[in-house]
């Protein structure tokens, strides 16, 4: 996981990057499914038609999500898996940060991770009911993975 705030050209790099490695994993562009958060407002739509533009003349496959209501009330089925003690994460040296934010919310200042996860989850979720979605080897072969602690 990586949790970075970069000027655009850098963003879209790494989102590209990030695409390209999940494709060589998994052994298909075809196998990747890209979700690109609009925010509201003009910048929010030329952030995700540039993420769309860049994805796209490469190959992937994306989609634009847009998001409505309260981002907390977006979060809580995610966070109700996580109190089942169903959400897993590889251990890495980020853990205590995102566990700092997550277990903050709806206190915290920052909802970043949370907004990502919810968004992610919700796809997920949505792709999985309709038997579009599958999940393998998650996570990478000889990582350790915890459950998501309940604090």
């Amino acid at each position: 996981m990586i949790q970075k705030w970069l000027a655009p050209g850098a963003r879209e790099k790494l989102i590209l990057d990030t695409a390209i490695a999940d494709a060589t994993r998994y052994g298909s562009k075809f196998a990747v499914k890209v979700y690109t958060e609009q925010e509201p407002g003009s910048g929010g739509k030329e952030s995700a038609q540039s993420t769309i533009n860049n994805l796209s003349k490469h190959g992937y496959s994306i989609k634009r999500d847009l998001p409505s209501g309260d981002k907390d009330i977006r979060l809580e089925p995610f966070a109700a898996q996580a109190q089942l003690g169903n959400v897993y994460m590889v251990t890495a040296p980020w853990n205590e940060g995102y566990l700092d934010e997550m277990t903050a919310i709806p206190f915290s200042v920052r909802r970043d991770q949370g907004d990502s996860k919810s968004g992610a989850f919700n796809n997920l979720n949505k792709s999985c009911s309709t038997g579009t979605a599958k999940t393998t080897g998650l996570p990478g072969r000889g990582q350790k993975r915890t459950p998501l602690p309940r604090r």
